[in-house]
């Protein structure tokens, strides 16, 4: 099943429009997705169009979730990670962030994976 398209503008416009790439940037990236398949911001990355820090905070803008560095991944407390088992946070490319009394911030490698979320919901 093919993961849904975000409501709202598509990674090569928002790119362009905030001065990221290029239009002939994004069309050389188009041709090659034609070409190889993949998702355009990976034919950026793979063609050295666009640096990945760029691409993954406009990537959080587009999917409107906050963007953490990885190096805030590093040193987390042991207590915070415990919070969700280490089989489903790795099936799940999750790692828990913080909590508070009523929540719990995980970061994904795709956030709008429905199942994983559902399963992270169930299992903290």
């Amino acid at each position: 099943m093919k993961p849904k398209r975000p409501a709202g503008p598509r990674l090569g416009e928002l790119l362009e429009t905030r001065g990221r790439v290029q239009r002939d940037i994004l069309h050389e990236a188009l041709r090659h997705q034609r070409a190889s398949g993949g998702r355009i911001g990976t034919c950026l990355l793979e063609l050295e169009k666009i640096g990945e820090d760029d691409l993954l905070h406009v990537l959080s803008d587009q999917l409107k979730v906050p963007f953490t560095p990885p190096e805030d991944l590093r040193s987390l407390p042991e207590e915070i990670v415990k919070l969700i088992p280490e089989k489903v946070a790795r099936q799940r490319f999750s790692i828990p962030l913080r909590r508070s009394s009523t929540h719990l911030t995980v970061a994904m490698r795709d956030p709008t994976d429905l199942i994983a979320l559902d399963e992270l919901a169930f299992v903290t």
